[in-house]
């Protein structure tokens, strides 16, 4: 969905004087990169120049990543493999 389409005429206006800073009108934006699965299956960085950003959504102004491609937000780890499992710090006694 394309952000200003839904905004106000007064947000519109606040909107492009911030997209300005971040990649609007031949403004480089800020660098990024997300992650995908690749053809063989294992995970591929793609990069990216981001927009604006809430903290939970952030727009993609260019790069790599298409519409409707699935991104790896996370990772699941089986027991015995991967990083080893999170251990609590030593307690001291008083």
């Amino acid at each position: 969905m394309r952000i200003r389409a839904i905004l106000t005429d007064e947000q519109r206006v606040r909107y492009d004087e911030m997209a300005g800073t971040l990649g609007g009108e031949g403004r480089p934006g800020v660098a990024g990169r997300a992650w995908v699965v690749g053809p063989d299956g294992k995970p591929v960085q793609v990069s990216l120049t981001l927009g604006l950003s809430d903290g939970a959504a952030t727009e993609v102004l260019r790069g790599e990543l298409k519409e409707g491609q699935e991104v790896i937000v996370g990772l699941a780890g089986a027991p015995g493999r991967g990083a080893a499992p999170q251990q609590s710090a030593p307690r001291l006694r008083l």
